[in-house]
C-alpha cells in the first residue's frame, strides 16, 4: 500500500506565514481559509503546527537567545499550569 502523500515543508511554511499575517491583520475570513486548506491537505494541520512552532523558536532565539527562549517557554508552561481548569483566557 503506497504512503499517503502529505503537504510539503514548503507548503507548511507558506501556510504558517500566511496564517500569521492573517492574524496580524485580524482577517478572520483569511484565517479560516488557511486553516481549512491545511485541514484538507494530508498532514496539513500537523505540518502547519510544526512550521508555526519552528518559526516561533527561531523568533525567540533571535530575540532573546536560546537560554531566554527556554526560560520564556518554561514560564509559559508555568503560567498555563497555574490557570489550569479556567477558560478565562480562551479566545472567543
Amino acid at each position: 500500500m503506497p504512503a499517503t502523500p502529505r503537504s510539503s515543508a514548503r507548503d507548511d511554511q507558506i501556510r504558517a506565514a500566511s496564517l500569521l499575517l492573517a492574524c496580524l491583520d485580524d482577517d478572520k475570513a483569511e484565517t479560516v481559509r488557511i486553516l481549512d486548506d491545511a485541514n484538507r491537505a494530508p498532514g496539513g494541520l500537523q505540518g502547519l503546527l510544526a512550521a508555526l512552532a519552528a518559526s516561533t523558536i527561531e523568533l525567540l532565539i533571535g530575540t532573546v537567545g536560546e537560554d531566554g527562549a527556554r526560560k520564556t517557554l518554561n514560564m509559559t508552561l508555568l503560567d498555563a499550569s497555574m490557570h489550569e481548569g479556567t477558560d478565562d483566557d480562551r479566545p472567543e
